[in-house]
């Protein structure tokens, strides 16, 4: 970060790089964040061809983190849509709205309420799902009527 800060831009490339590449194969979240970084630093060097290989590198890894069965789902959203920005930031349609579709997908599962359903437990809001009183064998008090 100090050699970004001072616009030792190519250093900063090489020590983000070193990063990506020493975290890829544990934490592919960490990889992504330093091939974003590693990209910024070769757009300010002016290089858009290291720039876009970057960051799709970057979105790889996103995604591989997406793929994590043992993720929380939260996690699953965030790391997809961050894949979706990488892939939009280098113009790959395809990827982006492959990351994207995965996203919306954790996001509808976060937000549809779980609850189980058999035959003998309706969904809430059925009328059959209040609940019924037992049956005594008396009949019911009559109601007047107003």
């Amino acid at each position: 970060m100090a050699l970004y800060a001072a616009g030792d831009y190519a250093g900063a490339e090489a020590r983000f790089l070193a990063e990506a590449q020493a975290q890829e194969s544990r934490y592919p979240q960490r990889a992504a964040l330093a091939y974003r970084q590693a990209a910024l630093a070769a757009a300010r060097r002016g290089s858009a061809d290291r720039f876009d290989h970057w960051m799709r590198l970057a979105g790889r890894e996103y995604l591989h983190a997406s793929e994590d069965p043992a993720a929380p789902a939260s996690q699953v959203r965030e790391a997809a849509l961050a894949a979706a920005r990488c892939f939009l930031e280098v113009e790959n349609l395809d990827l982006s709205t492959k990351s994207l579709s995965r996203a919306k997908e954790v996001d509808l599962l976060l937000t549809e309420p779980v609850f189980p359903v058999g035959p003998e437990t309706p969904p809430p809001g059925d009328p059959a799902a209040a609940p019924v009183p037992p049956r005594t064998g008396r009949p019911r008090p009559r109601q007047e009527r107003l």
